[in-house]
Parts: C-alpha cells; sequence; structure tokens
C-alpha cells in the first residue's frame, strides 16, 4: 500500500489498523508468554535459592555442632591421657615397692634376682613423656627375660605342692581314698583308654 497517498479508503485505513493491531497482539502475546516464562523461572530460581540457604544453615550448624564435639573429645581424651598417667606412676611406685619386697624377702631366688635385675634396668626406662620409647624398650626387655622362662604348669604345681605340703605326699589320701572305681583308677594311671 502506498502511504504518500493523501487520502486512503476507509477499507485501506482499516486494513492498515487491523494489520498494525494484529502485529502489536503478536508482539504482545509473545511478551506475555515470555513475562510468564520468566515469572515461572524466577519462582524455580527462588525456591532453588532457598533450599540452598536452607542447605547452607545446616551445613553451618553441623560444622557448628561438629566442632563443639571435636572440642568435646579432646577435652575427653585430654583427661583420659592424665588418668592413664597418674595410673601408671601409681603402677610404677607399687612396682617398685613389690620389687623391694620381693629383693627382702627372697634374695637368693634365681628368677627374683632376674627379676630384680630388669626391674633396675627398667627403672630409668619410664619416661612418661615419650610413650613409644617405654613401650618398645619394655617389649625388648620383656621378651629378653621370657625367652630363658618356659612355662611348664605341670612343674609349677608339682613345686607349689612340694612347697606347700611337708614332703609333698599326703598320707591321708593314701589310707582314706574314698571311693575309689577300679575302671577310674585304671584311666587316670593310664592303663586303660
Amino acid at each position: 500500500m502506498d502511504l504518500t497517498k493523501k487520502k486512503y479508503s476507509r477499507d485501506e485505513v482499516e486494513g492498515l489498523l487491523s494489520a498494525t493491531n494484529n502485529e502489536y497482539e503478536t508482539k504482545l502475546n509473545n511478551q506475555k508468554e515470555r513475562i510468564a516464562l520468566l515469572v515461572e523461572e524466577n519462582k524455580e530460581l527462588h525456591n532453588k535459592l532457598k533450599e540452598y540457604q536452607e542447605k547452607d544453615s545446616l551445613i553451618l550448624s553441623t560444622l557448628i555442632s561438629a566442632k563443639e564435639k571435636a572440642v568435646e573429645i579432646e577435652n575427653t581424651a585430654i583427661l583420659k591421657y592424665n588418668l592413664v598417667l597418674e595410673k601408671l606412676k601409681k603402677f610404677s611406685a607399687n612396682w617398685k615397692a613389690y620389687f623391694e619386697f620381693l629383693k627382702e624377702k627372697y634374695p637368693n631366688y634365681n628368677t627374683i634376682k632376674k627379676a630384680v635385675k630388669l626391674k633396675d634396668e627398667l627403672d630409668g626406662s619410664f619416661d612418661f613423656s615419650d610413650n613409644e620409647k617405654t613401650i618398645l624398650l619394655l617389649q625388648e626387655k620383656l621378651k629378653t627375660v621370657s625367652e630363658g622362662l618356659e612355662f611348664n604348669p605341670k612343674e609349677k604345681i608339682a613345686d607349689f605342692i612340694a612347697t606347700t605340703s611337708e614332703n609333698g605326699f599326703n598320707i591321708e589320701e593314701v589310707l582314706n581314698p574314698g571311693e575309689l572305681e577300679l575302671e577310674d583308677l585304671c584311666k587316670e594311671l593310664g592303663l586303660m583308654e
């Protein structure tokens, strides 16, 4: 349509208005759709932001609680360490007193002499500031002492019986054996299986 004309017909004006109106309505509808999409996206972003803020506050409260718990655990560990250290110091004092008692009471026994010698070697080793060194030294010393000693329960029981009875032989048991069954007696002596 030619716009240089000075006079337009009614149909031409209505056509121009209608075309312009349609163009603006299309643009307006597109803008409304775009606004609706942006509003929806804005709501989603607000929801995500709210979730992140909640997570952030949860993480912050968790970190604060973890820090408090760590301080509590550290304080408990320090208290336990001090308690164990005091127990070790008391044990050390009892250890020394016990070996002094053994040394005075049984000065001629070889086992006691070895134990007192070990105790004397370890006396300088209890440095409570270096626990690893003390533990390693104790393990080495106990290993060297225990290498010469074999655990023989029968021998220990026989020694105990010999030292607790007059001569290791109880005549009362021989004279009054109680109820005996021949089968049990033979099994005990190893004559039967």
